[in-house]
């Protein structure tokens, strides 16, 4: 238990630290795997967070630096020093853990990518403005972007449309916290045949909104996705006004979509990778685990905004930047929401 964990640590963490050091990983190559497992069962059982627990996490770095073969249960453990760690931990380790995210967004399969999500939501769903700041200075958002706009231009060799939903989901989060963050991406990447700019980020919203990722996350992500579009609705002064107002009868729909899924499930669902049949399941202290991340779930924005009441001040504010000439259609979506109309088909409708 979570007592005798701590109590452990002055012993297990120096081993740990030998098990995993690259230096010595001809010697100790038998010992890697086990190790992992044993630092997640301690991290996740761990009662609260410490510099000893801490001083640990560079090695993370280390292993990733040398290959991607241990990518699941490293980004699973990060999630945890994310999760118990907090602002502390992102204080005394944000090198260390810009460079696991360097290592691994844009460079793993798609499923490696779901175990990397977890670490982009831990980071994004408690610290939104400092996490998009510590992604835009690694390139990590601006990777994510040219994920999208390889996707977008149906390149060949693009990560698939679960990747990107992911990508476009922490690009959601850190759009809702800061409208203009990546502006200077943008406006580096230039024009070009397979210019990818605001404009087409919207498209790419719109388009994917109805992709099932996951049958329990979909509200949730949707949802975030639906405050991220009402966002940058005028008045806000940003560079997807336009592309908004301009496809604003898909925005509605989408709108009408998050309430009619509200209406019918309740309860909004964080994210979670699931195992498949043939991967290794990781038990030990799944209880406090959780505990940790419905803690940081509540405080999650998607669970605290009222959607319709942050609908129809959108929508208030609208009117009122862009006069009569959007009033049928700003009622036309009032009346969407209030019913939830759209819920069963909003795929088709957009």
């Amino acid at each position: 238990g979570p007592d005798l964990s701590a109590h452990l640590h002055p012993i297990a963490l120096p081993m740990l630290d030998v098990a995993v050091d690259p230096e010595q990983r001809d010697d100790n190559l038998f010992l890697v795997e086990d190790a992992l497992g044993l630092w997640l069962s301690l991290v996740r059982l761990s009662p609260n967070y410490s510099e000893s627990l801490g001083a640990l996490f560079p090695r993370v770095q280390s292993l990733l630096e040398e290959d991607l073969e241990h990518v699941k249960v490293l980004m699973m453990i990060t999630e945890c020093y994310i999760l118990l760690g907090g602002a502390t931990f992102l204080n005394l380790y944000p090198t260390a853990l810009q460079s696991v995210l360097i290592h691994t967004v844009g460079h793993v399969r798609p499923r490696g990518a779901a175990y990397a999500f977890l670490v982009l939501e831990a980071l994004m769903r408690a610290y939104p403005v400092e996490g998009g700041q510590l992604l835009l200075r690694a390139g990590v958002l601006g990777t994510m972007l040219k994920s999208c706009t390889s996707f977008y231009n149906e390149d060949d060799h693009s990560e698939p449309d679960r990747v990107i939903s992911l990508y476009l989901t922490t690009l959601s989060r850190a759009l809702i916290a800061s409208n203009g963050i990546v502006d200077s991406v943008f406006a580096a990447s230039g024009d070009g045949a397979a210019a990818f700019g605001p404009s087409e980020l919207i498209q790419l919203h719109l388009r994917l909104f109805g992709y099932e990722v996951s049958s329990t996350f979909d509200g949730l992500r949707q949802k975030l996705w639906a405050l991220m579009l009402l966002s940058l609705l005028p008045p806000t002064v940003s560079l997807y006004g336009e592309a908004i107002v301009k496809h604003l009868d898909k925005l509605l729909h989408i709108c009408a979509a998050v309430v009619g899924r509200e209406g019918e499930n309740g309860s909004l669902d964080p994210y979670d990778v699931g195992y498949d049949d043939d991967e290794e399941a990781f038990v030990a202290g799944e209880a406090p685990y959780r505990n940790l991340v419905n803690k940081q779930h509540e405080q999650d924005i998607a669970n605290t905004t009222n959607f319709r009441q942050a609908f129809t001040v959108r929508m208030e504010s609208l009117l009122r930047v862009l006069g009569p000439g959007t009033s049928e259609a700003v009622s036309v979506g009032n009346a969407l929401v209030a019913t939830g109309r759209a819920s069963s088909s909003t795929h088709t409708a957009i």
